[in-house]
């Protein structure tokens, strides 16, 4: 996918606050680079400098890319230290937006205030990302409040987060289709915009369209600013910051959604938007929904069945460091997995052989994330379900591997042990219930048996029949528009999703 749309960002931060590691971040978690460098090490992609290298700082600007979906993200690594202010002022004329770090343990430092204030002074929009949520010390509550205080009173927190200050901390993103969430937004946007404060106070309620339309026109106008967290070091709430500097689409659609149960939307991790629908009129309201109140064009390719794949059998994989040297795919982590068949429509269940003592927490959260993700895409790209999945074997090396050596890792385990086991495709079925004239009875029967449709009940009336039974959900389309042809336009149809079976 060729990006059409280029966008300029700068990270901004007091030094030490984790701004090259959040860069170094955003690139590997969006496939920008292989490898996350560090800082300690000298490794990182914009410090490159023999003194950034020597003395772990940032002294030039320095630009790298990423592409997430559409969008080419330009990042623009900026000095930290005081001493080079000026320099940072020299990359925000080239810059769209910008991100300014804090570190959840040490809060909002002098730099910090500075580099706020000229943001402020610049109209850039900006948002002020909460790094080392993992880290002990940690703060969340107290630190929106400091940041309220010292930084700006207009931040939004766009996430919660679970057991800050532990390796096990984690991000919980925030959804407009939760009441008091959009309720909190819409008065903070009120504090600045009178006509917000009429409805606020008055009525209408503000849908939530609305509101993230008006939040977005803030945030465009640094008037608002929203509010991440995460860790650069576990990855931790990246994806959502990621989402929040170039997704408008995926919010759009995750509203939709949340008002919609026929509807499901979910983002992938090349950053674009996949949505499971049920009809050819589901989509044409889509779009229509998409243009008319977010302002986005939509073009549908033809609709295609969502297959899965049911695992048969067993299978197991392992893959081990060397001595003082990575594994064979290059990471420095050992996982083993076995994979078994569960009962039809269980789902997908995760167990441990190996103790939770053994890894670092953030490492067994890798693991597991990294098992859930690939079995909802798996390697034929279509989702396997109803198996057992069990940890039977794990290693790391000290301090130099990281929770992205197993991210890495498990995915190629996991296909090798799928390998083995072997899966059966399962295709979508949806029951239908058909009336039809009773002299259409046998050109209708044998139409339907062509599509490997199963008629399990046929019951006669004075002038009509009525089918009963299950059909794959690829023929559904052709199915409706042929019946008018066969019953001379008096059958009658409906159908609703049933069950997945083998694909014929």
């Amino acid at each position: 996918m060729h990006p059409h749309r280029i966008l300029n960002i700068g990270i901004l931060a007091h030094v030490d606050a984790g701004k090259t590691s959040l860069t170094e971040r955003l690139l590997f978690d969006t496939g920008a680079i292989d490898t996350l460098g560090s800082v300690d090490a000298g490794t990182t992609r914009t410090d490159t400098g023999e003194i950034e290298r020597q003395r772990g700082i940032t002294v030039r600007s320095a630009v790298a890319s990423f592409t997430h979906g559409v969008t080419q993200v330009n990042v623009i690594d900026t000095p930290g230290h005081a001493d080079f202010v000026a320099e940072v002022d020299r990359a925000l004329v080239a810059l769209d937006a910008a991100v300014l770090v804090v570190s959840a343990v040490e809060g909002v430092q002098s730099h910090t205030r500075i580099l706020m204030r000229i943001l402020r002074e610049t109209g850039l929009p900006t948002i002020i990302f909460v790094n080392k949520i993992d880290r002990h010390g940690a703060r969340t509550d107290s630190l929106i409040a400091e940041i309220g205080e010292k930084l700006t009173p207009r931040a939004i927190a766009m996430a919660t987060v679970r057991a800050p200050g532990t390796r096990s901390a984690q991000v919980v993103p925030e959804t407009f289709g939760n009441n008091s969430f959009r309720d909190r937004v819409a008065e903070q946007l009120a504090d600045v915009d009178d006509s917000i404060l009429a409805r606020v106070v008055d009525g209408p309620a503000l849908s939530p369209v609305e509101v993230v339309e008006m939040l977005s026109e803030q945030i465009a106008n640094a008037r608002t600013y929203p509010l991440y967290f995460g860790s650069s070091r576990t990855g931790q709430g990246i994806a959502a910051l990621v989402d929040g500097i170039t997704g408008r689409l995926h919010a759009a659609l995750q509203i939709m959604a949340e008002h919609d149960p026929l509807l499901h939307a979910r983002q992938e991790p090349d950053g674009t938007s996949s949505i499971l629908l049920y009809g050819e009129i589901q989509k044409e309201i889509i779009a229509t929904t998409l243009a008319n109140d977010f302002g986005i064009d939509s073009d549908f390719q033809v609709s295609e069945p969502i297959c899965i794949e049911r695992v048969t059998g067993n299978g197991e994989a392992t893959e081990e460091m060397r001595f003082r040297a990575p594994s064979p795919s290059g990471f420095w982590a050992t996982v083993g997995l076995r994979i078994e068949p569960a009962p039809p429509r269980s789902g997908v269940s995760f167990r441990r052989e190996t103790e939770l003592g053994a890894l670092p927490r953030a490492f067994h959260t890798a693991i597991e994330e990294s098992v859930y993700a690939r079995l909802r895409n798996g390697p034929t790209g279509r989702a396997i379900t109803d198996c057992i999945v069990t940890l039977a074997r794990t290693g790391f090396a000290g301090p130099v591997t990281t929770a992205a050596d197993f991210r890495g890792l498990v995915p190629i385990v996991l296909d090798r042990a799928l390998d083995t086991a072997g899966t059966q495709l399962l295709e979508p079925y949806h029951s239908f219930e058909i009336d039809i004239p009773a002299e259409t009875f046998t050109p209708v029967t044998a139409y339907l048996a062509g599509l490997a449709a199963n008629i399990d009940t046929t019951t006669a009336g004075p002038h009509t029949w009525q089918l009963r039974g299950v059909i794959p959900a690829r023929h559904i389309h052709a199915v409706q528009h042929q019946l008018a042809d066969l019953t001379h336009g008096d059958g009658t149809w409906s159908s609703q999703p049933a069950d997945y079976r083998p694909a014929n």
